[in-house]
């Protein structure tokens, strides 16, 4: 009696041992993962309220932003044209909360120029398979002003 109890013992713990463990959760997919080219890219600004400007960034000049799926990221700028263009890759991390986007660039080096962690938040305004829209809204103080720069950009796959 003994060992029959003794074996049904040790056939349940393998049992138990062996069987499957939970499925792991799924992973988590950007739903603004890819490379996006830069359509256009526009910034208002403001000083003290008033209406100091709007410019409108050459699509050329960005080549392209890269939100990967494990929300790092990478964005190409190229500036000038001809044979004097420079290329300047900088390297972030995103989150996503409903439709605001935050950006992150760490402190890095960038063509040479040594730039400060930087937070960027915007709101993704529309998000189709092939097109992205994005508004940001930055404000700063610059020499006693208060600065706001409202920026569109429209990217595409």
């Amino acid at each position: 009696m003994n060992k029959c109890f003794f074996l049904i013992l040790i056939a349940s713990i393998v049992t138990v041992s062996c069987s499957k463990k939970g499925n792991p959760p799924a992973a988590t997919v950007s739903p603004i993962a890819g490379k996006w080219h830069y359509l256009s890219d526009t910034t208002t600004e403001y000083s003290n309220g008033a209406l100091t400007g709007v410019f409108n960034t050459n699509p050329g000049s960005f080549a392209f932003i890269q939100f990967n799926n494990d929300f790092t990221g990478t964005s190409l700028l190229t500036e000038g044209s001809g044979g004097d263009n420079n290329s300047y890759v900088g390297k972030f991390t995103y989150k996503l909360s409903g439709n605001t986007l935050i950006i992150t660039y760490p402190a890095q080096e960038i063509g040479g120029e040594r730039f400060a962690t930087t937070i960027d938040t915007g709101v993704i305004k529309s998000n189709t398979d092939n097109e992205l829209y994005i508004q940001y809204n930055i404000n700063f103080g610059y020499n006693g002003a208060a600065i706001h720069y409202l920026e569109n950009q429209h990217l595409a796959k």
